[in-house]
């Protein structure tokens, strides 16, 4: 895992920084989001895993000194209306603050009739440390047309994929929508747009 700083007018990297907790032996799905503190001051925060719930914090992007955040047991621990058929909650999108919460998304796999499924979720959580977790999908965002693409290339037959990887806001007249940008089936690429009270409205909301 490797973090890296780009030239916004050439896109040109300037640097890159290893990153490595010697945790597993092939380090993926991490979660990045910013905190603008009281003082205005930011911070680079990452989503380890979403439970039990393990946060870093990246310091100075050139170096490779991530600190762990301690999390209370209570908040680290938090009951999830997520898991069992659909799989272990995993990283996906950066995290994006509305309001007084952070939204993101994640995805999950499965293996169901010979093949692996991978759906994904969204949650929310709190803008201010310990950044508490408040909000959960009960159950896969799904949506016409999902698995559809024709696997091609080095797509594996044995998979169906819908991965969330990065997503943006738009208002449009009185409507705040959401797409997000999804990888499908290892070999496409789709925008899905939701609409973000709806989507919100969705979320089970997680008790202290």
């Amino acid at each position: 895992m490797s973090v890296a700083n780009l030239n916004r007018d050439t896109y040109e990297v300037n640097y890159t920084t290893p990153l490595d907790m010697n945790l597993q032996f092939i380090e993926k799905n991490w979660s990045p989001f910013e905190y603008i503190d009281e003082d205005q001051k930011s911070h680079l925060f990452i989503e380890y895993r979403i439970y039990p719930r393990k946060l870093l914090e990246l310091t100075n992007p050139q170096v490779n000194d991530l600190r762990n955040i301690t999390l209370p047991r209570n908040i680290a621990f938090t009951p999830l209306f997520w898991g069992g058929k659909w799989g272990e909650m995993r990283g996906g999108t950066h995290a994006q603050k509305i309001g007084d919460e952070y939204l993101a998304f994640f995805h999950s796999c499965f293996k169901e009739d010979g093949l692996v499924w991978f759906n994904m979720g969204a949650y929310t959580f709190e803008d201010k440390p310990p950044f508490r977790l408040t909000g959960i999908s009960p159950h896969p965002i799904l949506f016409k047309g999902i698995f559809n693409t024709p696997l091609t290339h080095t797509a594996p037959f044995d998979k169906r994929v819908i991965y969330p990887s990065g997503f943006v806001f738009e208002k449009k007249g009185e409507r705040e929508l959401v797409h997000v940008a999804c990888g499908e089936n290892d070999c496409a690429i789709k925008i899905v747009t939701m609409d973000l009270i709806k989507l919100k409205e969705s979320l089970i909301r997680i008790e202290d």
